[in-house]
């Protein structure tokens, strides 16, 4: 089935008769597939593709967690080689306990007596014939609840208890790779904006404000680590100034140590958050003062002289200027001074008329007209964002700013009529890059935002989380999560590039130059929507094998660093850490897994920077 990448067989008329037990059986060869139902041949056709070697196995579900099985496995047996029909036959008459001495088929290669071994351990090993361990296989400790499975939520054989249970201790992990990471910093270049992982030095390329700091603040509170929480807000009252710091980049200021700043003043009630968060939105806020009211790209946080970079043309970029609404509306709120918000908000309002591609912009903008420039759409960078921050301000805002919700939904059936393509020969889901109307097959890891951001919207979709458009986007949601679990799992490493490429019949290619991995967070984000959503705990899986990649490939004696080439398990991690490692990528691989963190996604939003604000209960403004 191209649509789904998998191999599909049909029972024809024959159908499972509810309250007794049937005998299944799927046959692979290397020029037939054929389906059994009770020793009789029901469904067939040619092989579609060969099985992978080396490639995980799953039973009752997709690997994706779509399709789970609804109903009792009493045992699964495995061969390596086809069996015949009289052989199939056979392997009935034995596994109902008729077990003859002249036994006419190949050992198995496993045997999963899975009704026997009710009860047993979870983590009980699976034995093939010789007595060997040679996989795994998980029980629940009580009754599946199957009227959730129905809804869309998802346990699968391990049940919400055991995977809060198992999520606590690998909870407590992560909180451990953090605290690492911190203590390096702590140790090594306190209040800088970055700490060297490999070679211990200070590091200030973003203006000498302690953006890892502040960046990592909501992060140190999440995670209950609340001496470090106070001492770090004991530094920040003491010693961060903005007035010595010159040219700056609003996007990245804003994000980063504006947005830090409101959330951990959310979170604590500190006002000390808040007189930090004015002093430098002040500062910011002059960077809207153009002929059009689009901002400047940086501003000089001492005159207030704002620019844009030579390389656009002199024009502003759409994810800078389209992502700071969130922060500057929240700062209003806080403060009772709405002009802040206002100057935000006036961006959106002065795009919603102008002319789009199926919805969908180009990824530049004049500052002196406020006119789109170009033709590249792309959701990687410089375009990412601008659609995040969409639904997530007509969110904040309490659902009440219509216009919002509309160009975000014109924006997402634009990505479904324009960019969502599928490779070959798995049919993995992934979103293009669209320049002059000409579809290049690549994608940037900064893209698996998307995933995140169709699932929030499908969920909060006006039209209700059951309408066929939020369906389909949940679908979208689901299968580009996938995918860029898969842009990790195919790796050396484990760990995802910068981006990839879709070649036809390679499915996913990971290119030379962007074989580096700079401890980006928007896979793992994905993975917390999804998870948040669904509670199919097949997400925590996929997050927790990243962190053990990150753990094994990235952490110094330091803290932890880029990996310079993932293809290669023999490199040594880069001596840089990005400020968003801490803030984003260990706070989402910690929410995930921990059954007790206190974020509801209908009550906060997060910035794109991973720094969660409650939403206006009265509106906007």
């Amino acid at each position: 089935d191209d649509s789904m990448g998998c191999h599909k067989l049909r029972s024809g008329g024959r159908t499972f008769a509810v309250g007794r037990w049937h005998h299944v059986a799927f046959v692979l060869s290397g020029q037939q597939a054929t389906l059994y139902l009770d020793g009789e041949e029901v469904g067939s056709s040619a092989s579609l593709r060969s099985s992978v070697a080396r490639q995980n196995l799953f039973i009752g579900q997709m690997d994706g967690g779509n399709y789970p099985w609804g109903g009792h496995l009493s045992g699964l047996v495995v061969w390596d080689a086809a069996l015949t029909r009289g052989q199939v036959r056979q392997v009935m008459g034995a596994t109902a306990g008729n077990r003859g001495q002249n036994r006419l088929y190949p050992s198995p290669r496993a045997f999963l007596p899975l009704a026997e071994a009710a009860g047993a351990d979870p983590d009980q090993r699976v034995k093939d014939v010789e007595g060997h361990t040679s996989g795994q296989y998980f029980l629940p400790p009580k009754p599946v609840d199957w009227a959730a499975l129905a809804g869309g939520g998802g346990g699968g054989a391990l049940d919400q208890a055991a995977s809060d249970a198992l999520g606590r201790k690998r909870a407590d992990a992560i909180r451990a790779g953090f605290k690492h990471a911190w203590d390096g910093y702590k140790a090594h270049a306190w209040g800088a904006d970055e700490v060297k992982p490999q070679s211990g030095r200070r590091n200030e390329n973003w203006g000498g404000m302690a953006v890892t700091m502040v960046d990592a603040l909501d992060t140190i509170w999440l995670m209950g680590l609340k001496d470090e929480f106070w001492e770090a807000r004991d530094y920040i009252k003491s010693h961060l100034s903005f007035g010595k710091t010159g040219q700056v980049s609003v996007f990245e200021t804003t994000i980063r140590s504006l947005g830090g700043l409101l959330s951990a003043y959310d979170l604590s009630g500190d006002k000390v958050f808040l007189t930090k968060a004015e002093d430098l939105g002040g500062r910011l806020a002059k960077a809207f003062n153009t002929n059009s009211g689009i901002p400047y790209s940086t501003v000089h946080l001492q005159n207030g002289h704002g620019s844009t970079p030579g390389w656009t043309g002199g024009n502003a970029i759409l994810s800078e200027l389209g992502t700071l609404q969130v922060e500057f509306r929240y700062l209003s709120k806080a403060t009772g001074n709405m002009e802040y918000g206002r100057k935000a908000t006036k961006v959106f309002e002065q795009l919603r008329n102008k002319p789009t591609t199926n919805g969908l912009v180009p990824i530049y903008v004049s500052i002196n007209s406020g006119n789109f420039q170009g033709s590249k759409i792309t959701f990687g960078a410089l375009g990412d964002s601008y659609y995040e921050y969409l639904l997530k301000t007509w969110l904040q805002g309490g659902r009440r700013e219509g216009y919002l919700r509309e160009m975000y939904d014109a924006a997402v059936q634009g990505v479904h009529d324009k960019l969502v393509q599928r490779t070959t020969p798995s049919g993995f889901l992934y979103l293009a890059d669209l320049e002059g109307g000409r579809v290049k097959h690549k994608m940037d890891h900064l893209a698996c935002f998307m995933a995140a951001t169709l699932a929030l919207g499908a969920h909060t979709d006006p039209q209700g989380a059951d309408s066929p458009r939020a369906r389909r986007d949940m679908q979208v949601a689901k299968e580009l999560g996938h995918t860029c679990y898969q842009m990790y799992r195919r790796t050396a490493t484990g760990l995802s590039p910068e981006f990839v490429e879709f070649r036809a019949g390679q499915d996913i290619v990971n290119p030379s130059s962007a074989s580096f991995y700079i401890l980006r967070p928007e896979a793992v984000e994905a993975l917390f929507y999804l998870y948040w959503f669904t509670k199919d705990h097949t997400y925590r899986e996929w997050s927790w094998e990243i962190f053990q990649a990150i753990e094994k490939h990235c952490r110094t004696s330091i803290a932890y660093g880029a990996h310079p080439d993932v293809r290669n398990t023999g490199r040594k991690p880069d001596d840089r850490m990005e400020s968003f490692f801490l803030a984003e990528t260990f706070k989402y691989l910690y929410l995930i897994q921990d059954p007790d963190q206190p974020i509801d996604l209908y009550e906060y939003v997060f910035n794109t920077e991973a720094h969660p604000m409650k939403v206006f209960k009265d509106g906007w403004p």
